[in-house]
């Protein structure tokens, strides 16, 4: 909040992993010494580094997530989450936390160590390094793929109760490249054969699907890419091309349009 603020950094002996990163998280009231600010959560010296941060989706009928992570290589990470309020990122002398309750207790993520996470709306997306089986007997997940399951549903009950959706499933020839968020949609990127295609989905108004719009029909051999202006507010982007007779470029437009024109 504009009041409060999670830091990592160097506080002093032991406050370091070996690796030299942040150890120590401590959360900084505007106005206090930071030297005061309380411990919050902490990794273990072996750990490569530690970090807490707020995922706000109120912007797309989500909550707002508390997650704390510990990055136990640079490519396996433990994590935690808990659902905030508002009135929990506020200062504790803010007269609006008066009378709220204490936030939920911390949840571990029950995803495999190397794959990795983020929250849009009420929708956990996984993405997955590694080969994944989350329900023994059910189906695998193959290394490179992209999926997504209803967040509260996850916390609560288990990923045993969950119904698992697959947005990218690799190939012998595809692979996801990247993606991105604006407000209201998710825009992928993949190669296939070293030339790119986009693909568009819609976040539906309850914020527990993503429904596809539209993208190109084929692969462009092209370097194309999508970037949010500003994910929280609207839907404009930053999209990038560049090609072997075609200079880079730079230019702005509206994630919407690409679904009416994808629709046309």
């Amino acid at each position: 909040s504009r009041d409060v603020l999670f830091v990592g950094s160097d506080f002093g002996e032991g406050t370091l992993t070996d690796s030299g990163y942040p150890r120590v998280i401590k959360e900084w009231t505007r106005g206090t010494n930071i030297e005061d600010a309380p411990t919050i959560f902490e990794g273990e010296k072996s750990d490569v580094s530690v970090s807490a941060y707020i995922n706000d989706q109120r912007m797309r009928s989500g909550p707002i997530y508390e997650v704390q992570s510990r990055s136990i290589t640079f490519y396996t990470t433990k994590r935690w989450v808990r659902r905030l309020k508002y009135e929990h990122l506020l200062a504790n002398d803010d007269p609006l936390r008066e009378g709220v309750e204490d936030p939920e207790n911390f949840i571990e993520v029950d995803v495999q160590p190397d794959a990795g996470i983020t929250f849009v709306a009420k929708m956990l997306l996984i993405s997955l390094r590694s080969d994944w089986e989350p329900i023994p007997g059910s189906r695998t997940y193959t290394s490179g793929s992209l999926l997504f399951v209803d967040a509260d549903t996850f916390f609560t009950k288990g990923k045993e109760a969950c119904e698992f959706r697959l947005i990218f499933e690799p190939t012998g020839s595809t692979a996801y490249e990247d993606y991105t968020f604006t407000k209201n949609y998710f825009i992928l990127s993949v190669m296939d054969n070293v030339k790119t295609k986009l693909s568009i989905f819609k976040i539906d108004e309850d914020g527990t699907k993503l429904n596809f719009v539209g993208g190109d029909d084929e692969a462009k051999i092209l370097q194309v890419g999508a970037g949010a202006v500003d994910s929280h507010d609207s839907d404009m982007i930053w999209f990038f091309t560049s090609g072997y007779t075609q200079p880079s470029s730079l230019s702005l437009g509206d994630a919407s349009l690409l679904e009416s024109s994808s629709n046309d």
